[in-house]
């Protein structure tokens, strides 16, 4: 088996970050991409769980609240009519 490199752009900060929580379990980088690699082929797919939450950043969270914030104060509002509850809806 010959061996290949991989060259990966990413924020300095992160590799730094990253480094120190590996190295306090005993494990490089290096080390720790190639357990990664070999577990993604093992159990074919990410060794990682992917949550939605995990992709949300704090503005965005603020929009979904509010939106969410809005949506329930429009639900619980009665409507004489079919076209006062459409007309809302355009607000």
């Amino acid at each position: 088996m010959s061996a290949t490199t991989i060259t990966v752009r990413l924020d300095s900060d992160l590799k730094s970050e990253a480094s120190d929580v590996l190295n306090n379990i005993g494990l490089d980088l290096s080390t720790s991409i190639k357990l990664f690699l070999r577990q993604t082929v093992l159990q074919r797919r990410l060794p990682v769980e992917l949550r939605a939450e995990d992709f949300i950043t704090e503005k965005l969270g603020k929009v979904l609240l509010e939106s969410k914030n809005d949506y329930l104060d429009r639900a619980n509002v009665p409507f004489e009519t079919a076209d006062d509850m459409f007309e809302s809806l355009d607000k």
